[in-house]
């Protein structure tokens, strides 16, 4: 405040006037300024746990390649390489705005909702940086690689069911068991399978390969028969539980 407007009628410094407009004009515009904010960072949030997703799954592929050196010490993989791959995954993702980077035969020709997106880009982007990483991958070790990224899916979806999993990595036998199919079954499948009967949901199995032997070793002298639906009532079981 001027010393004028001490000593006069306050209403005639024109001067303090105008800046005390100035200063209301700006906290009202301060105010809209934070409201927007408020606003913006909402949807920011919202936006962010929707693509949520791919990120978890790009956490997931990359803490999995970062790892390989446990299998062998020639596999190495920088973190810039790696954005860059998964970058080129999410241009290759069909349905967005620009699919200029996507396979022509994948292409949509239009933009899909969200949600659907954000499916889009969890499944290309996970296929592209496998099909990366497993060009430099010796043969014997893509069918790990492959399935330790399958495992590490299923149990961020709640979906690997831990007594199931720790039998599939010990392969546990158990010998000792008269097995009547010895002419195509061997000891130590026949072993596997009594041990497997321990597990509730195959503990009909030995009696069934016995019951139904010639459906069964149909189906094991197949060229590929885990491409192969299982006999009987056995292929209504979940994709892990087969």
């Amino acid at each position: 405040t001027s010393a004028r407007s001490l000593q006069g009628d306050i209403l005639e410094d024109i001067e303090l006037i105008e800046n005390l407009e100035e200063t209301k004009r700006t906290a009202v515009e301060i105010e809209e300024k934070v409201k927007q904010a408020k606003v913006t960072e909402v949807s920011i949030s919202k936006a962010r746990e929707v693509y949520r997703p791919v990120a978890s799954r790009g956490s997931q592929v990359y803490f999995l390649i970062d790892n390989l050196n446990a299998l062998d010490r020639v596999y190495h993989y920088s973190m810039a390489n790696y954005v860059a791959i998964l970058k080129k995954g999410m241009d290759m993702t069909p349905g967005g705005p620009d699919e200029s980077a996507v396979p022509v035969a994948e292409r949509l020709g239009q933009q899909v909702e969200l949600e659907k997106r954000v499916e889009l880009l969890v499944e290309t982007t996970s296929y592209v940086l496998f099909n990366y990483v497993a060009q430099g991958l010796f043969e014997r070790h893509k069918l790990i690689v492959a399935t330790q990224l399958c495992m590490a899916v299923l149990r961020s979806r709640g979906e690997l069911q831990r007594q199931k999993f720790e039998f599939l990595l010990r392969g546990p036998k158990e010998m000792g068991v008269d097995n009547p199919l010895t002419d195509w079954v061997s000891e130590s499948v026949w072993g596997s399978v009594q041990a497997l009967k321990e597990l509730e949901d195959y503990a009909s199995l030995p009696d069934d390969l016995v019951g139904s032997s010639k459906r069964w070793r149909e189906w094991m002298e197949l060229e590929r028969p885990e491409d192969e639906p299982l006999p009987g009532d056995w292929k209504r079981m979940p994709e892990f539980d087969r």
